[in-house]
Parts: C-alpha cells; sequence; structure tokens
C-alpha cells in the first residue's frame, strides 16, 4: 500500500481532501516564499461550466420520403421545440419540408448531440405515429447531420430555416445536405448517408 509522509500512515486511513493537501503540499511551500499562495473556498461557492454549444441539426424521413404533410409540420415543429426545451436545451428555430427538418439548438453543457438527437428522433416520431392520417409505420432515417455554428451566425441560420419552401423548389435534400455538409468540411459516404 502506497504510503506518504513521516507518519507513515496509509492513505486509505487518512482523509485526503483540500484541508489535507493544503497541509502537506501547498504549506512548505508558502514557507519557501516562492509567492504561491493558497486560496480557501468559501463553502457555499458553486463552481460553474459555461458553455454555448450551438448547433444546426438535420434529418430526413426514412428513405426521404414525403410523409411531413403541410397541415402536419406546424404542431409537429412545435412538439420538437418542446422535445428540446425539455432536455434543458434551446432551440431558436424548427422547420423544414416534407421530407427533412433542420433546427437551430442551443445544446445544454451536460447533452451531448448525440442524446438530443435519439430523443428528439423517438419522441417525435411517437407523436405523429399518433396523429390522425400518420402511418403507424412513419420513422426518421438512421443517421443525421449535427454542425456546429457561431453565434453570429444564428441570424443567417434561423432565415435559412424559414426558407426552407422557396429553397426547395430548386433542390433536392440530398443536393443540400451535400452543399452543408462540404461547407463544414464533413466528408460523406453516399453509400451509407441516406439510410
Amino acid at each position: 500500500m502506497w504510503t506518504c509522509g513521516p507518519e507513515s500512515k496509509p492513505v486509505s486511513e487518512r482523509t485526503v481532501g483540500p484541508t489535507w493537501l493544503a497541509s502537506k503540499i501547498f504549506a512548505p511551500i508558502q514557507k519557501l516564499n516562492l509567492g504561491i499562495h493558497t486560496q480557501t473556498r468559501h463553502k457555499n461557492a458553486m463552481s460553474q461550466t459555461l458553455s454555448f454549444n450551438l448547433i444546426h441539426l438535420v434529418f430526413s424521413t426514412k428513405n426521404r420520403e414525403n410523409r411531413l404533410y403541410r397541415d402536419l409540420r406546424p404542431e409537429l415543429f412545435s412538439v420538437m421545440a418542446n422535445i428540446v426545451h425539455n432536455t434543458k436545451s434551446h432551440a431558436y428555430r424548427v422547420g423544414g419540408v416534407d421530407n427533412h427538418v433542420h433546427l437551430a439548438i442551443r445544446l445544454h453543457p451536460t447533452l451531448a448531440g448525440s442524446q438530443l438527437v435519439n430523443v428528439l428522433k423517438t419522441q417525435s416520431s411517437q407523436w405523429i405515429k399518433e396523429q390522425s392520417g400518420s402511418s403507424p409505420d412513419f420513422a426518421w432515417q438512421g443517421g443525421y447531420g449535427l454542425f456546429s455554428v457561431s453565434k453570429t451566425h444564428l441570424p443567417k441560420l434561423i432565415e435559412y430555416i424559414d426558407n426552407q419552401e422557396q429553397h426547395h423548389h430548386a433542390l433536392s435534400f440530398q443536393d443540400e445536405f451535400r452543399e452543408i455538409c462540404r461547407k463544414n468540411d464533413v466528408e460523406i459516404d453516399e453509400r451509407y448517408v441516406w439510410d
């Protein structure tokens, strides 16, 4: 068993905490007067995690089938925004067309993008299946695109999502997705990206 110090008491039998650490490591250094100071943290102080993870999330219906009907979309987008909110993240915008969706999201610091996508796809798919006129076999594609966005580009991303209808008069989802990947220096393998 590893021991430390003149008392040679096993580490597992001692309390190795900030006080012990300060007395055994920092106190001798302070005696040398090297200008290194220890600072005791206030009991009620709280550590802070700061982040601003803004993402552009894109995914389609399975096989890019036109299953997101015009009259379904407004409520679906609202449901998706609420699902994002329930993960403690923030949806700035949700939009899309018949066969795919785009979301501008600020991720909560403790949430991975893959976790958010899993919850979002599962719950929104379930909601779609429960709507009258929807097919019980509705599914999203297996994959997705998740891209980092600078906060300064958020207004442009929101505008882009808002203009999906006009945008897709001249461009397919596949061409749009290829372009988004190209702009983000993300290589895609055409054999697997469209599942």
